[in-house]
């Protein structure tokens, strides 16, 4: 191996994400009496997962497709509408959680009135909107949650500091709230991502 032969390995090399579960969501954008919403969905109360949680469109990422064919697609499944009729417009912060779920966020324009919609009713229970004037001004509640590293019992604790000290990770927990509805965790923190995006574009 020479410097040539690195250059050459290296130069079309594509990082890896490994030891993640990558997902990609939507943030639809719907129009209501004039007035641009976020649509949001909650789980059909019969899904294994999170049921009756509010979420956004989207579902785990297919080898053969790309993260925003991912979304789309799950928005067209879940939602009940052609895929061609949902507008990309952007792709949002990614957000990784400390339990090895990558999320692959994008922004979405659905040409549709919330009544004309057919959401898929093994996965979504409900639909509802909250328009974006409103999260622009809300009131976000932020806590916070430690995640502490514990190794296994056969760590090599012999091989390091016999001192050292693992450090305390900490991940934030948002809450939104609107009517009867508790938007919170990963949900709340695409909206919170897209809100500030917002504010610092049209700023």
């Amino acid at each position: 191996m020479d410097r040539i032969q690195l250059k050459e390995w290296f130069s079309g090399y594509s990082f890896k994400q490994d030891g993640f579960r990558h997902y990609s969501v939507l943030v639809p954008i719907i129009q209501v009496d004039d007035e641009l919403h976020i649509l949001y969905e909650v789980r059909a109360h019969t899904m294994r997962n999170q049921p009756g949680e509010i979420c956004f469109p989207g579902g785990k990422h297919e080898p053969d497709e790309s993260y925003a064919l991912t979304a789309v697609r799950e928005t067209s499944e879940e939602l009940g509408i052609p895929m061609d009729s949902i507008e990309l417009i952007g792709q949002l912060d990614d957000i990784i959680t400390p339990f090895n779920m990558y999320i692959h966020v994008f922004l979405g324009l659905i040409p549709y009135d919330l009544d004309d919609l057919a959401p898929s009713v093994d996965e979504v229970a409900e639909l509802f909107t909250v328009p974006i004037d409103y999260l622009l001004d809300c009131d976000v509640q932020h806590f916070t949650s430690n995640s502490n590293i514990m190794p296994p019992e056969n760590f090599p604790y012999e091989k390091i500091h016999p001192n050292y000290e693992w450090k305390v990770g900490k991940y934030p927990i948002l809450f939104i709230e609107y009517d009867d509805y508790q938007i919170w965790g990963i949900t709340a923190k695409i909206t919170s991502n897209f809100i500030e995006t917002l504010k610092d574009l049209s700023s």
